[in-house]
């Protein structure tokens, strides 16, 4: 777990708070998050199917430090439920069923598989960023997300 910098007051330096943003014409309340030292924090919402690592690259992420989440998407009927939180960034990561079985024990096949893409489609025709994870581990993932965003926040 990282320590809070004694400079910051004891505020978290990766943590966002909400500030009210002026709108433009005719636009509602804006809010976006900073740190507290004036960076904008990004919102990253992680979707995609089951055993396709999203738990682990979320908790990679958070260790980094950045604002990221798991969208249980490949579970809900609701089409746009990975847009409820409004995510600055949508990630979406895939696997085959080879890749599935090698990562963990599953008592479902290609037919769930293919409800679960279904189910995903409109985060995958939203996601800023796609990945098949089949040939990359835990850390390259996470590095493909970070460097994305790191050029993306540019």
């Amino acid at each position: 777990q990282r320590k809070v910098p004694k400079e910051t007051g004891g505020l978290n330096p990766f943590r966002g708070f909400k500030v009210r943003v002026r709108p433009s014409l005719g636009a509602g309340i804006t809010f976006i998050y900073v740190n507290w030292i004036g960076v904008i924090v990004l919102k990253i919402a992680v979707v995609g199917v089951c055993a396709s690592g999203k738990t682990t690259l979320v908790a990679g992420l958070k260790a980094a430090g950045y604002d990221a989440y798991n969208v249980a998407q490949e579970h809900s009927g609701i089409h746009d439920f990975w847009a409820k939180r409004h995510p600055d960034i949508l990630v979406m990561i895939d696997a085959t069923m080879p890749a599935i079985h090698k990562r963990r024990t599953v008592y479902w096949n290609e037919d769930r598989l293919a409800v679960q893409h279904k189910r995903l489609a409109d985060a995958r025709a939203h996601a800023d960023l796609y990945i098949q994870t089949d040939n990359y581990n835990a850390e390259q993932v996470r590095d493909k997300v970070i460097n994305f965003v790191n050029k993306y926040n540019k």
